[in-house]
């Protein structure tokens, strides 16, 4: 090949790559014309993404004020006007919030063919909308009246009403969807397209009546064939009297006084309905009686009549007024045992014994689905919030609530609750009688001071008050306590041979320290109560004499025992912190601290217990905050301290000498738990465990009935809390387990917040209804001062319109009456 060839041919090859390299820029040109055209295009989209993005935050915003306007008129003015303008008795209120039926409410769409939803709408018994509401509002008034409400409209209009006079038949049976009777309906409930409400009346015409929305029918479930079953009229008929025309199994009696649904996970689906088939309780004259899925009846409990019963998951918890027993009964074949809470009743070997307790029986109750029960007291006690355990009786915790106080949780078998006060006074001790008798010539001079002797009689020359087998001795009159403030009352008795002394105040018998008897030995006796009518009685022909009478000013023991603290000296309170409710004990010295006599009740033996409590110092001393010992402070059988200059927790057990942990706690509200179970002691520092070593003694006292209990101190007022606060403390006999510590600091924790209240709001304590909203997981609490609502044991919200008899609340929206 030539030269000028070889040079030829490459020079094509040149060009034919520039022509290449020229098509391949002017294609990478119109890629990057089309990527930015594309970018353009992108940027557009974007924008307008985030435009729609923004116009549906602006929905979901309006539909959050919407609702927000519901539930507000809901629990303000709608259902509270309503009745207001109505001038309408309600006997129940219920929120029936369909997206808890098993299919979340879908059987609203499935209903066209019923007679309901073809009645003409816009007349006296129906509104404008055909539709079941997907949340209801269903009021039932005397003296014959319900009334469903359309919660979806922030204006709550009627959607139906039933409101014909009871009315019946025997030739055939018939009635109407209200029962045979008028002036007999009470609480209602509704599940899954049912509506099941109370007859109250002694009436087999009116038991517990059933609608049926999607089979589009009513019927009453009787306590006798003749009334009991599925009636020949629909839900459109149900002011007309329809002839019974489908049995359904007979319940225990009449007068339904409650009644709660629930669907099982083992249900069957119903074929009518393709919806599972309820399980029904109803609490009745005769007991309690349970309608299975199957449609079968059982009557688990027919000693006595029973006021309520409750669903929390596949647990039935029935109850009457005014009993200390809640009892229990589990899916599926609803058999049972009766709950033993210590700190609600006495104790579990005294079940027939009426209890010492502020909790004086069950009003209400409502469960979170879980194991937290609620429950308010008959009269005007408190509120209870119960922690159920279902691994063993006595393990369960209870706490207690009222207008001013509240006391943190109480595990098992509780023998103190202290330092739970609101008040924020300081306490100021006082000895208001400090009486030997020496200084009364004859009885006429002891009557003079204000004593009171009927049938015993005053012995001027041994200075005492003799009981020949009978007599009443009062010293209300040498009483110069205020009225109704706690006390301690010590009283001793010598020269007994028989018999025994019962003491009372305010003609109620008052148990001694620890005791479960009356005074029925020679020896010092103490009691805890409020200043009111003060006596002694003799009783079994009681042969013996009271030798002297001292009242001390005391702090409350908040547990259903009642020992309370004697005040020695003067101890500060203020809030735990700025703006909250819990009041904080300080100021603590060698002659101001907080002190228990002898309570038998803390004698432990080598058993399980517990001692737990806040504290907050910033002491840089030893400190005592619990101590139990001889009064000269030997003979410790527990204490828990704080070494300040360590920065650290020591607990001591009988004869362990002080144990410490490492957990940091200075400066800042703790709890601390001592805790021995097994021999062992185990101490935790909010909610966790700091260290552990072994406590096998007996930590009795090595002279029988002689240890005190100190709190701030120790038992002769050494080693005082100079420089710190505590609050919400307690002792049990039963040893907590891990998750129940972790709970009570997760809940406590929060009531040493600013601004945190814990108590029921107003001064009333008499609980008038209850409710527990599945959905936010709130109890809310009717008194007449207004509803509080509360986050676990924290108030976060209140009201101040009186509820009178109940409430409802589903999803944050809130119905009361």
């Amino acid at each position: 090949m030539t030269l000028m060839s070889s040079i030829s041919k490459l020079t094509t090859s040149v060009d034919q790559l520039a022509d290449e390299a020229n098509v391949t820029k002017s294609q990478l040109d119109a890629k990057v014309t089309l990527a930015e055209a594309e970018v353009i295009s992108s940027q557009g989209e974007q924008a307008a993404t985030e435009a729609a993005r923004d116009e549906a935050a602006t929905h979901a915003a309006a539909a959050a004020n919407h609702l927000a306007t519901v539930k507000s008129d809901v629990t303000y003015r709608g259902i509270s006007a309503i009745l207001a303008a109505k001038a309408m008795t309600a006997v129940d209120v219920f929120v029936y919030d369909t997206s808890y039926d098993s299919d979340g409410g879908a059987w609203r769409k499935r209903c066209k063919h019923t007679s309901w939803y073809n009645e003409p709408l816009n007349t006296a018994t129906r509104g404008a909308r055909r539709e079941f509401p997907a949340v209801a509002i269903i009021v039932v008034e005397l003296p014959n009246k319900v009334t469903i409400f359309d919660a979806d409209d922030p204006d709550l209009p009627m959607w139906m009403v039933a409101d014909t006079r009871g009315e019946q038949n025997t030739a055939p049976y018939a009635i109407t969807a209200l029962g045979g009777q008028a002036s007999y309906l009470g609480p209602v409930s509704a599940l899954n397209g049912q509506i099941c409400i109370c007859g109250t009346g002694g009436y087999s015409s009116q038991a517990l009546l059933r609608w049926d929305f999607l089979s589009d029918r009513f019927g009453n479930q009787a306590p006798n064939s003749f009334y009991s079953g599925w009636t020949s009229g629909t839900i459109s008929e149900r002011n007309e009297l329809r002839t019974l025309v489908e049995g359904l199994p007979v319940i225990l009696a009449p007068q339904v006084r409650d009644v709660a649904m629930t669907a099982l996970s083992e249900a069957p689906v119903d074929p009518a309905t393709w919806l599972p088939v309820p399980t029904i309780a109803v609490a009745t004259d005769g007991g309690v009686s349970v309608i299975k899925q199957d449609g079968t009846v059982i009557n688990p409990f027919t000693a006595y009549g029973m006021q309520c019963v409750h669903f929390s998951e596949d647990m039935l918890y029935y109850w009457q007024n005014g009993d200390h027993q809640l009892r229990r009964i589990s899916a599926p074949n609803f058999v049972g045992n009766t709950i033993e809470f210590y700190g609600w009743r006495d104790n579990a070997i005294r079940p027939s014994i009426s209890p010492r307790t502020t909790f004086s029986g069950i009003r209400h109750v409502v469960g979170d689905g879980k194991s937290a029960i609620a429950a308010s007291a008959a009269a005007d006690t408190n509120l209870a919030l119960l922690q159920e355990t279902r691994i063993g009786t006595g393990l369960s915790m209870v706490a207690y609530a009222t207008s001013d106080y509240a006391t943190g949780w109480m595990p098992g078998s509780i023998k103190g609750a202290f330092l739970a006060d609101t008040d924020d006074t300081d306490l100021v001790g006082s000895v208001y009688l400090d009486d030997d008798f020496t200084s009364y010539a004859d009885q006429a001079a002891a009557e003079a001071a204000g004593y009171e002797f009927s049938g015993c009689t005053f012995d001027a020359a041994n200075d005492q008050v003799d009981f020949p087998g009978t007599g009443t001795f009062t010293f209300s009159g040498a009483d110069p306590s205020p009225s109704g403030e706690p006390i301690i009352v010590k009283i001793v008795v010598s020269n007994r041979t028989k018999g025994n002394l019962s003491f009372q105040a305010a003609y109620s018998q008052v148990f001694a320290f620890g005791e479960t008897g009356a005074l029925d030995a020679n020896g010092t006796y103490y009691f805890s109560c409020t200043s009111a009518h003060l006596r002694v009685l003799a009783l079994n022909g009681f042969d013996g004499s009271v030798d002297s009478v001292t009242i001390y000013g005391a702090d409350a023991d908040r547990s259903v025992n009642n020992n309370g603290l004697i005040v020695n000296g003067n101890v500060t309170r203020s809030p735990v912190a700025d703006g909250a409710e819990l009041a904080a004990y300080s100021g603590f010295s060698a002659a101001n601290y907080l002190e228990q006599p002898y309570n038998s009740a803390l004698d432990f033996g080598t058993g399980d217990f517990c001692v737990m409590g806040w504290v907050i110092s910033t002491d840089a001393a030893f400190d005592y905050l619990i101590y139990r010992a001889l009064p000269n402070a030997t003979d410790v059988g527990f204490s828990i301290a704080i070494d300040g200059a360590n920065d650290r927790i020591g607990c001591l057990v009988k004869s362990t000498g002080f144990q410490y942990g490492s957990n940091k706690v200075l400066g800042r509200w703790t709890l601390v738990a001592l805790i021995r179970s097994g021999g062992m002691a185990q101490v935790y520092v909010n909610g966790v465990l700091d260290f552990t070593f072994s406590a096998p003694t007996d930590v009795d006292p090595t002279t029988p009935a002689s240890h005190i209990m100190s709190l701030g101190s120790a038992s002769n007022g050494a080693g005082a809390l100079n420089n710190g606060s505590i609050a919400l403390w307690r002792i049990s006999a039963t040893a907590p387990t891990a998750e129940q510590i972790a709970k009570i600091y997760e809940d406590e924790r929060k009531l040493f917040q600013p601004g945190a209240q814990c108590t029921l709001y107003g001064t009333s304590d008499a609980v008038t209804a209850l409710a527990h909203d599945p959905k936010t997981k709130l109890l809310h609490v009717g008194t007449s001062a207004g509803r509080s609502t509360f986050d676990g044991l924290q108030r976060v919200a209140n009201t101040e319109t009186p509820v009178g008899t109940a409430i409802s609340a589903v999803n944050g929206l809130i119905a009361e009456q």
